[in-house]
């Protein structure tokens, strides 16, 4: 499980496009939306972007 990312800073934008089946868990450090996480299939895509210190924020996601 994916609980935490790295080296962020604010207004940081990421994209995640998966190649197997992570999970992302929602949690203080990744608000996902709905609050709950996301178990990605192989070409997902999850949009993240870091609006405070620390937390990342879903933008956008693709379930393919």
């Amino acid at each position: 499980a994916i609980t935490d990312i790295l080296h962020g800073y604010i207004g940081k934008e990421i994209t995640i496009r998966s190649l197997n089946t992570p999970t992302i868990t929602d949690n203080a450090a990744l608000v996902l939306a709905g609050g709950a996480n996301f178990v990605m299939a192989a070409s997902d895509t999850l949009v993240l972007r870091m609006f405070a210190s620390g937390v990342w924020t879903e933008i956008s996601r693709s379930v393919n």
